[in-house]
Formats: C-alpha cells, structure tokens, sequence
C-alpha cells in the first residue's frame, strides 16, 4: 500500500487518498472464504485455517503500511469512509 501510494502521488501530485474501512475480521472471513472456494476448484485438499492465517496476516500488514503512510505523509489528504 504505501509503495504504491508514494508511486501514485509521485505521478500524481494532487491526489487524495479514499480509505474504505471494515472490520477486519469481516474482511479476513469473507476473503480467505472466497480463497478457499477458489482453490477447490484446482484441489482437493485445501486446508481453510491455513488461508485464514495467510489471509489475516495479509489483512493486518495492509492496516500496517496504511498507518505508515498515514504517519509518514500527513500532508495528503485521506477520506475515511466506513462500511459494513
């Protein structure tokens, strides 16, 4: 996240930053599910704790690098819009 947003206001000086947040167990049950039924597809064994893990590690180092960009670039503007 932060990679690209510097990448994005380096092209882009004016840009504004649109946050969606959602409460992140929502967002980790709801993508490793989606992960889940797309590997069943390709085999028979997929282990839905694994992509649980893999998913809210990759959930919790998104929240990560937005509170270091936020915290590193005050100067953007972000809008925070919440949803369910």
């Amino acid at each position: 996240y932060s990679a690209m947003a510097d990448a994005l206001l380096r092209v882009f000086p004016d840009a504004r930053i649109v946050s969606l947040g959602r409460d992140p167990a929502k967002i980790v049950a709801s993508s490793a599910s989606l992960v889940v039924e797309q590997r069943r597809i390709h085999s028979d064994k997929v282990d839905p704790v694994a992509v649980g893990r893999e998913w809210l590690a990759r959930t919790a180092r998104r929240e990560a690098l937005l509170a270091d960009f936020r915290a590193r670039r005050p100067d953007v503007p972000v809008l925070d819009l919440g949803y369910e």
